[in-house]
């Protein structure tokens, strides 16, 4: 796990990226965004590892996350930036059941 404390920020090169939450992670968090300060070669699963450290309800859900960066998706060993935006989304399912049509 590479994410640390902001006091222990002097000691090792750190970024901050910004989290979104997709709508059922945010209404579980309480929040729709997090700022996250990580050591310098974070990659995704870092950041999920430190959402998990805040916000154990978390927890069971990120596992699944799809993440995206930059309007792409990303696997969890993509490496993180300074300032970089990463989004956490859940997966969608759905078909077996057809609609009547009207």
């Amino acid at each position: 796990m590479r994410f640390v404390s902001a006091s222990a920020q002097w000691q090792n090169r750190m970024m901050k990226i910004q989290v979104r939450l997709s709508a059922g992670l945010a209404y579980a968090a309480g929040q729709t965004r997090l700022t996250l300060t990580l050591t310098d070669g974070a990659v995704v699963s870092d950041a999920i590892e430190a959402i998990v450290a805040e916000q154990s309800s978390l927890s069971g859900r990120l596992t699944r996350t799809l993440p995206m960066l930059g309007g792409r998706h990303v696997t969890h060993d993509t490496p993180l930036t300074d300032g970089a935006e990463l989004l956490l989304l859940l997966p969608a399912a759905g078909g077996g059941q057809r609609l009547p049509r009207m």
